[in-house]
């Protein structure tokens, strides 16, 4: 674990592995270009790669898009909060077949219209 700040703060104990994943986010966003079908579940990164027109699909199928980032964002910042607050403990529904077979229609969609 690495501390920022007091050490005895615990609300600014961050994981190792939290530098690690947000190298791996810069070095996407730098990497990333239009044109570039990325998957991609993190919304913040989703935001900053639609802003670089980069095609962005989350696991699901679903796709990012300008027009239901907002809507995206203000969800996920609200589920934070009730996370952080305790008042919701658990995350999305497992990952089951429908969302497999969604994913593979969403990812078929996104790449027939990158390729035309």
């Amino acid at each position: 674990d690495v501390y920022l700040g007091r050490k005895d703060d615990k609300n600014i104990k961050v994981d190792s592995t939290d530098f690690y994943l947000a190298d791996l986010s810069y070095a996407l966003l730098e990497a990333a270009y239009s044109g570039l079908p990325v998957i991609c579940s993190d919304i913040p990164l989703a935001d900053r790669l639609i802003k670089k027109q980069v095609a962005a699909l989350d696991p699901r199928g679903n796709e990012f898009d300008e027009r239901n980032m907002g809507d995206r964002l203000a969800l996920r910042n609200l589920f934070t909060d009730l996370r952080e607050q305790g008042q919701m403990t658990s995350g999305q529904r497992p990952y089951n077949e429908k969302d497999k077979q969604a994913f593979a229609n969403g990812l078929d969609r996104l790449l027939t219209r990158l390729m035309n």
